[in-house]
């Protein structure tokens, strides 16, 4: 027969470890809840100077993101055509190419001057087997942005992000963090080809 103090011994631990085991996910529900009801903070500061042919890449930390029926903004960059007294010498065109995890089914959007760009899609995998979102970003027009040379020239854009509110109660998203790049992709203007207009 079993000794009624190592009996008592058992079940005192087993007592114990349901004890940790509980408060550990309640611990866990909590910090969740917190982090979906978190306020947006943190606004990127990327400057771009394009004064000739430059792919250029920046990354961003979306954090403190929860599914909300509202849109998080933010000031997302802003594009010069000068830097320490040169500028760009012809036309430059440019669009944004955005890679983000595939972790948060997040949608984004940018905008320049209160016009809404248009946002084109694929799926990329790297050599490690990572899947990632490419987004291409152009003007409402599907085309790359344009910035003349007659003046010095900075234009500002901003990046609506939308967290869909049907994810609220999904746990599985809660300690993620959206992980971006930012690539911005210009080049001259050559003599005879058409403006893509802003």
């Amino acid at each position: 027969m079993f000794d009624k103090r190592v009996l008592r011994k058992i079940l005192i631990i087993i007592v114990l470890i349901s004890m940790i085991i509980t408060a550990f996910f309640g611990i866990r529900e909590t910090l969740s809840k917190y982090q979906s009801e978190a306020k947006i903070t943190a606004k990127p500061e990327i400057a771009f100077w394009i004064v000739d042919d430059t792919i250029e890449r920046k990354n961003i930390h979306l954090t403190e993101l929860y599914p909300s029926k509202d849109r998080f903004e933010f000031d997302l960059c802003q594009v010069s055509n000068f830097k320490d007294g040169k500028r760009a010498e012809t036309m430059m065109q440019y669009y944004f190419v955005l890679t983000v995890t595939t972790n948060i089914p997040l949608e984004y959007e940018v905008v320049k001057d209160g016009s809404v760009g248009k946002n084109t899609e694929e799926i990329i995998q790297d050599e490690d087997g990572t899947f990632y979102r490419r987004i291409t970003m152009k003007n409402s027009n599907n085309m790359p942005w344009t910035l003349g040379v007659e003046e010095d020239i900075t234009e500002s854009f901003k990046m609506y992000v939308t967290f869909p509110e049907i994810y609220k109660n999904d746990s599985n998203l809660a300690d993620l963090i959206e992980s971006a790049r930012l690539e911005i992709d210009a080049k001259q203007l050559v003599e005879g080809e058409a403006k893509t207009g802003n």
